[in-house]
């Protein structure tokens, strides 16, 4: 797990020097060693958090024969594919590390090495020819931005913030293609990010750029899959993804929150053969003392607790954790249980330099509650003629949430983003500036049987790559923890196969069902707790407090949209979840517009 920053093209003094003091914003991504390499046309910089091969000849930027690699993650096969390296290109390696086996896969087999990788990655390959390899993981684990500089020069890196300090603010320009996604998720959604000249790598996808040529082209390398398949028993699957989480040369954390995420993993340890040692991680909230309990029940001799309370995420105000979101990602971000996961990675001891987390769990095994619902509505909407339904809907709309949830069942589309988003896409088209003004937009969309559910997998998945990952990258790399999540893991398709018709209706009844005998039937199905640190008792104040801000910069919300529509939503909002994204919006907007003037 490292950090990195790079600048492609000429470039004169003052541009180094701004280099250099963009690359110190990333220290906190790697301790243990920070190293660049100069020259006319190339500024590299890469910070290492040392976990596999510590040894120096492991240290970044990478480069022989005039290639380059800058890399951040871990690949846990990287000895079998060292081994096919070494039978298939004769390869010679120096180090014991998973950095030289990147390096030479993708040197001889380019983008279709990355399907052979079981880890998490974010990556940049330079050949020696100029071409320009951008590339993430399929679950956006670790992140990468780019973007061009009057179109001679390419800037890219492991944080947001340190771009914008290279790129200065002089380059920046409002994106207001990401407005609407960044109000349905809380996050700018990739490939955008909230300035037009920046933006993300696609999890799964790879950018190849040509400075010369000035061509870029993306494509996506996660096509095919690369085991068939197969079904598999629950405690093998886990026990194979721990093991391959514990590939490290330092000591492991594991988290144990007492949900059921953490808690099967915790359970599944004993069956995990390792050589470095471990502990198990919880940190007390008055929110989950019931957490507590269970962590504490599943306990082990080889595996003790370590239990940490929760001092700090409850004592700041509004205002102040909108500030930290925006210094913390570069641009708006909502989700106020980052301060949360930053607390517990701020409590784990330095040595434990990895830890092991139960992200994805949610989305392998449908473990959200309204995927019941959705479930249903995709058997409701296959019997239910599409003109019936069209009528119905027009009808129960007119019955606030009852009929909003009614109109769902009825596979209306901009009722299900609302329920799960709180903004439809065609409430946000009108409010845009851009969009025509008294006319419908477009007819009321329905989607029916495995539209619905496709749906709400793809809503869940965006979410988890361009939220969750970014959540939990930023707060367990702010404290130097590479944040491990066994559920993401190797094949994916293994998880999913496992379900059927039940899980439909049961959010995570196989990991239910594993955990069982475990920790009792009531525990199992007790109320999931969510860690955010907002009040949901706050709607009116936060809602005031918006509208008068809008009065106040008028001229600033016409810039951008249409005035009385953007009130008007406002004020249609009641879930304070979902007004403070508009916050941290207009927060975001009104530094954005004194630092730079919209082009």
């Amino acid at each position: 797990m490292c950090g990195f920053l790079g600048f492609i093209g000429k470039h004169e003094e003052k541009t180094r020097k701004r280099f250099l003091s963009a690359f110190e914003i990333i220290d906190h991504r790697g301790p243990d060693n920070s190293n660049t390499f100069e020259s006319d046309k190339y500024l590299l910089g890469h910070k290492r958090l040392a976990i596999i091969d510590l040894d120096d000849r492991s240290n970044q930027p990478f480069t022989k024969e005039n290639n380059f690699l800058l890399y951040n993650g871990e690949i846990y096969n990287y000895k079998s594919l060292r081994n096919k390296l070494k039978e298939n290109f004769g390869c010679v390696f120096e180090t014991e590390g998973d950095t030289e086996v990147l390096f030479f896969g993708l040197m001889h087999k380019g983008i279709e090495f990355l399907q052979e990788i079981d880890g998490m990655f974010s990556l940049c390959f330079i050949s020696n020819n100029g071409q320009v390899l951008l590339a993430r993981d399929r679950f956006g684990q670790k992140p990468l931005f780019y973007g061009f500089k009057n179109d001679e020069s390419l800037v890219f890196g492991s944080e947001l913030q340190a771009i914008i300090k290279l790129v200065g603010n002089e380059a920046l320009e409002v994106n207001e293609e990401a407005f609407s996604e960044y109000f349905q998720y809380g996050a700018s959604i990739a490939p955008k990010t909230m300035f037009k000249s920046l933006k993300q790598v696609v999890a799964g996808e790879a950018v190849t750029i040509s400075l010369e040529k000035k061509s870029n082209y993306s494509e996506c390398w996660d096509k095919t899959q690369l085991f068939p398949e197969i079904k598999t028993a629950l405690k093998d699957a886990l026990t194979d993804r721990l093991k391959s989480c514990f590939v490290a040369d330092t000591d492991v954390a594991i988290l144990s929150s007492g949900g059921i995420d953490s808690s099967a993993l915790i359970k599944t340890m004993p069956y995990v053969f390792r050589t470095t040692s471990a502990v198990a991680v919880h940190l007390k909230t008055k929110e989950d003392e019931k957490g507590l309990g269970i962590a504490k029940e599943l306990e082990a001799a080889n595996l003790p607790l370590l239990v940490f309370d929760s001092k700090s995420i409850f004592n700041a105000d509004s205002s102040q954790y909108i500030s930290m979101l925006l210094n913390r990602f570069g641009e708006p971000f909502a989700d106020t249980s980052y301060f949360y996961s930053e607390e517990l990675y701020s409590t784990i001891p330095d040595k434990y330099k990895v830890v092991i987390g139960g992200d994805g769990a949610d989305e392998m095994f449908m473990g959200y509650r309204p995927r019941p619902y959705f479930y249903l509505a995709s058997l409701v909407t296959k019997i239910i003629p599409v003109c019936i339904r069209r009528k119905l809907i027009d009808v129960v709309l007119d019955y606030g949430r009852l009929g909003l949830l009614f109109a769902v069942l009825l596979g209306c589309k901009d009722s299900s983003e609302k329920v799960l988003m709180g903004f439809s896409t065609k409430d946000l088209k009108e409010i845009n500036l851009n969009s025509i003004s008294d006319v419908k937009i477009e007819r009321r969309l329905l989607i029916s049987g495995n539209e619905i559910t496709d749906f709400y997998a793809n809503y869940l998945m965006t979410r988890l790559k361009n939220v969750f990952m970014k959540k939990s990258d930023h707060a367990s790399m702010r404290f130097s923890k590479e944040l491990r999540s066994p559920y993401l893991q190797g094949n994916k398709t293994v998880f999913p196969a496992m379900g059927n018709v039940f899980s439909n209706i049961v959010p995570k009844l196989k990991l239910k069902l594993y955990m069982l005998n475990s920790i009792g039937l009531l525990k199992i199905f007790r109320k999931k707790v969510g860690f955010e640190v907002i009040s949901e008792n706050n709607e009116k104040n936060r809602q005031s407090t918006i509208i008068d801000w809008c009065k106040k910069n008028k001229s600033l919300i016409d810039t951008y949209f249409i005035y009385d529509r953007f009130m008007s939503l406002i004020k249609n909002t009641s879930k304070d979840r979902y007004l403070f994204r508009i916050e941290v919006f207009i927060k975001w907007l009104e530094w954005a517009h004194s630092n730079y003037e919209r082009k």
